[in-house]
């Protein structure tokens, strides 16, 4: 996830940004979207789906503002992702960049050399992090109510100073979705509390802030945030571990392949749960608005279920 992809500038000097993309037919640079009253759009581009959740939870019923979402939301993690001609244009047109930070957006590297008024916001920004597999900060803070209600308070606070005309409509929509993910938040210390202290494995580092908010200990991650599985002596140990210290569950991350998941189960005889990190999705638009609060109770009621049959 470490790996920087080709910068903006490249882009640029490569040609991908053409002129016919920036301009319409006399040459000059193409409006900003107009939506329907005449007044000029305010554009938010969320660089994956994470954010681009949260961007449209504090839009919701503002008017003349438009939520773009640049990597397409199958994606998931931003592993590998390279900027499009498609991008470019997207961030051309764009009045904020919503960014989740702690390197997980490499790809954007230079935003800000080849977009100056672009204003960036980013979510993680003064959010605890924990370490993760590869020693650095770990960026899935989204991955549990808390991080999601501390990125949502960052994004608000930031698309105010940008719009401060809908100031007042963004803080009553921070105000309405923060309420539904400290509900979500209250529900998983209810259903987890008589689990505090169980151990498991895990299958990708976005658990571990789960883990920590919630009381779980994780005895390993058998995933790399690259989506390569760690090596066969690493793994031999954690499963002697899990045994050792009676874990009680192995946890994996849907957007990876399962049958990481599943050789660990197999070897260590644990169930498997599946825990999705909501890092990516098929919906977008309004549709995909309330899929963290959906995808998150369901990880909710299925990880109390699988620890309540342990």
């Amino acid at each position: 996830m470490k790996r920087p992809s080709p910068v903006l500038s490249a882009l640029v000097a490569g040609g991908l940004l053409l002129a016919s993309l920036l301009a319409g037919c006399d040459g000059r640079a193409s409006a900003t979207p107009t939506p329907t009253g005449g007044a000029p759009a305010f554009t938010v581009v969320a660089s994956f789906y994470p954010v681009y959740i949260a961007a449209l939870q504090l839009t919701k019923d503002v008017p003349g503002v438009d939520v773009v979402l640049l990597a397409p939301p199958s994606t998931g993690c931003l592993h590998d992702y390279s900027l499009t001609s498609g991008d470019m244009v997207k961030l051309s047109g764009a009045d904020v960049l919503f960014v989740n930070g702690d390197g997980m957006e490499n790809f954007l590297t230079g935003v800000a050399t080849d977009f100056p008024k672009l204003r960036v916001i980013e979510a993680s920004r003064g959010i605890a992090t924990v370490t993760g597999p590869d020693g650095a900060p770990d960026p899935h803070v989204w991955a549990t109510p808390k991080g999601a209600a501390a990125q949502l308070a960052n994004l608000a606070a930031g698309l105010a100073l940008a719009d401060p005309a809908h100031a007042t409509l963004y803080a009553s929509n921070e105000s309405r979705y923060g309420a539904l993910l400290a509900a979500l938040d209250r529900k998983a210390e209810a259903l987890l509390a008589p689990f505090r202290g169980a151990k498991m494995l895990a299958g990708h580092s976005s658990f571990l802030y789960f883990a920590r908010d919630y009381g779980i200990g994780v005895l390993g991650i058998f995933g790399l945030d690259d989506g390569q599985a760690v090596g066969t002596g690493t793994l031999a140990r954690m499963i002697d571990d899990a045994k050792a210290q009676k874990a009680s569950l192995i946890v994996t991350d849907p957007q990876f392949p399962a049958i990481a998941g599943e050789t660990v189960a197999r070897e260590t005889g644990l169930p498997l749960c599946i825990f999705d990190s909501v890092a990516g999705g098929t919906l977008t638009g309004p549709a995909a608005r309330d899929e963290y609060l959906t995808r998150m109770d369901a990880n909710l009621e299925r990880l109390a279920q699988a620890l309540e049959a342990t």
